[in-house]
């Protein structure tokens, strides 16, 4: 997943989609060797990693590719990341069963539909 080069805005998208539908997306401003899992911990208690040194090290260069791409609407790539978690959240409450107040928000949970 992450060894591939990005060379055009296409394949970025596809490449944030992916990252984010295995649900390791982050703020592209941290250091990916830095991006911990509060939900997994060793018996010591302490969180792990997200991304082996390897990994960090690639999706480093991927995000460099990203950097002078035009992203259009979503001005940067953390930009296209927040639009993708708004899509899943909008289709994650519909699949739920909440109800829309008619005014674009939902009247169980709040979110924008």
């Amino acid at each position: 997943m992450f060894n591939r080069n990005l060379e055009n805005i296409e394949q970025a998208k596809a490449w944030i989609e992916k990252l984010v539908d295995a649900g390791k997306e982050f703020h592209f401003d941290d250091d990916p060797h830095e991006v911990i899992d509060y939900g997994k911990r060793d018996e010591h208690g302490v969180c792990a990693r997200v991304f082996t040194d390897d990994e960090a090290d690639l999706i480093c260069k991927r995000l460099d590719e990203m950097a002078g791409m035009d992203w259009g609407e979503h001005e940067c790539p953390i930009g296209y990341v927040l639009h993708l978690q708004e899509v899943q959240a909008i289709k994650e409450c519909k699949r739920i069963g909440h109800t829309d107040t008619g005014r674009g928000v939902c009247a169980d949970c709040g979110t924008f539909l």
